[in-house]
């Protein structure tokens, strides 16, 4: 009976008050951020995954009212939105520009945002 009482402690009442406490101090968001520097200028990306869509926020340094946000249609397969979403830059296509990578934890592959001369789009 008390060993049946401690492992029931231990192994469910513990670990589940614990995860409701994380989610009331820190949320349930997985956000990633990324800074780079395109065309001479400063940037943040942000990306996130919504309940299956992807959203990357492109903001230039000092000037967020110059923000651009490129969001995909439903990417994910489930619809889960507890994914983390990082991004990452390279040249993709060889243009000597840089583009956009987008991985999405859970998936297999990646996305690419190719810069264009207006930001980047989804290709």
């Amino acid at each position: 009976m008390v060993l049946g009482v401690v492992c029931l402690w231990t192994f469910v009442i513990v670990p589940i008050s614990q995860n409701i406490a994380d989610h009331w101090n820190y949320g349930n968001s997985h956000v990633s951020e990324a800074d780079a520097t395109i065309n001479d200028v400063n940037e943040r990306f942000i990306g996130f995954d919504d309940y299956g869509h992807i959203t990357i926020i492109e903001t230039p340094d000092n000037h967020p009212e110059k923000s651009r946000i490129y969001q995909a249609a439903q990417m994910v397969s489930d619809g889960n939105s507890n994914r983390i979403v990082t991004v990452s830059f390279r040249d993709m296509n060889n243009d000597h520009k840089i583009d956009l990578i987008v991985t999405v934890e859970g998936e297999s592959g990646y996305i690419v945002l190719f810069q264009t001369a207006n930001g980047f789009s989804w290709q």
